[in-house]
């Protein structure tokens, strides 16, 4: 019986071109299993590689928009702040008293370059009549880099000056620390003002950050000004208050940052 299987199964034969067919057939089959193994992991580390530039670009943008780098606080009495990022454009606002809230309920200044929001600002300003002759505008500029800071006050002087000018008005500008910028926030007033008061209560003793906020930096600085000449004392000293607080004594930033439309540049 296994003698006649054997010599059945001997007398089939294949082609040589049904061989070559099968043969070849085996290779692509083999070859399509190969690239498959090894297509999956580069398609893996592909769709890894583009998550990973995805995550570096989202944290580059959020870093270079979203981010805050400095701070510019505009008194007149209305006191608001611009919170602005590395490209120099408004990225929030903040009210310090309730004059200021309404002004920015007048403009839009989200995304605004930092000196056409402080144009909108004072335009703002003016129409709500906060406005009089003589007015004093301060700005001061709060930034971790010292060279930027600078440039801040600069083109802020520079470009609220050259704002259209309903009354004369006196326009300083100049940078605090951080240090100085933290203290007033604790105390919900401007850097300018929490300067402004803080020399005023070298003097009065009964003058406080919440009994002086709703001042304007001018009231405050002729309170102390009357205060000063009212006490006959050298240490107390009699020069204009006005000028000493054009300038953050705990700011040394090397360049004498300081500006004041009607005296000139002011020195540390």
């Amino acid at each position: 019986m296994n003698n006649r299987i054997r010599q059945a199964f001997d007398s089939v034969r294949a082609d040589d071109a049904l061989i070559q067919k099968t043969q070849a057939y085996v290779c692509r089959e083999t070859q399509k299993k190969r690239a498959k193994s090894i297509g999956i992991p580069k398609l893996k580390l592909a769709g890894v590689l583009t998550c990973a530039a995805l995550l570096i670009i989202g944290v580059l943008t959020y870093n270079l928009y979203f981010v805050a780098d400095a701070y510019i606080s505009l008194d007149i009495n209305p006191s608001v702040e611009l919170c602005i990022n590395r490209l120099g454009r408004v990225i929030s606002t903040y009210a310090y008293n309730e004059e200021g809230r309404k002004i920015l309920e007048r403009v839009d200044l989200q995304g605004k370059k930092y000196e056409e929001a402080a144009g909108w600002l004072l335009t703002a300003i003016e129409d709500g009549g906060y406005f009089t002759e003589g007015a004093l505008v301060t700005v001061t500029v709060q930034a971790n880099d010292q060279s930027k800071e600078a440039m801040l006050c600069d083109v802020l002087y520079i470009y609220m000056n050259g704002q259209p000018q309903p009354f004369p008005r006196e326009v300083e500008v100049f940078p605090v620390s951080a240090e100085t910028w933290e203290h007033a926030h604790e105390c919900n007033v401007s850097p300018a003002k929490y300067l402004a008061i803080s020399e005023l209560m070298e003097v009065d003793g009964e003058a406080t950050f919440d009994l002086y906020s709703s001042h304007s930096i001018q009231q405050i600085r002729n309170r102390t000004q009357e205060c000063r000449n009212g006490h006959d004392s050298p240490s107390n000293g009699s020069g204009n208050g006005a000028h000493h607080n054009a300038t953050d004594s705990s700011q040394s930033n090397g360049n004498g940052c300081g500006y004041r439309s009607g005296g000139g540049h002011s020195g540390h």
